[in-house]
């Protein structure tokens, strides 16, 4: 049995292009004018460490089995519920 981690993406580039693949088959009709290339750009600039924005990630083994992303804000109407 693998043990799971949780860390920084930024610890784990190699899954940046899965993550995002993911993210956009689950979450791509909030954007629907943004392609693969855009999110995967857009997912890279959130991988920091400890601060907004930053990404985290579940590690198995060799795997991603899920992620949480720590943003500004979510939403273009209540831009003072932040951090989201």
């Amino acid at each position: 049995m693998t043990s799971m981690r949780i860390g920084y993406l930024a610890d784990h580039p190699g899954f940046v292009d899965e993550l995002a693949a993911l993210h956009f088959a689950e979450w791509s009709w909030l954007r629907p004018n943004e392609t693969l290339a855009e999110r995967t750009h857009r997912l890279r600039l959130c991988c920091g460490r400890g601060g907004v924005p930053t990404v985290l990630v579940a590690v198995a083994g060799e795997n991603v089995c899920g992620s949480a992303m720590l943003v500004a804000h979510d939403m273009e109407t209540r831009p003072d519920l932040s951090p989201w």
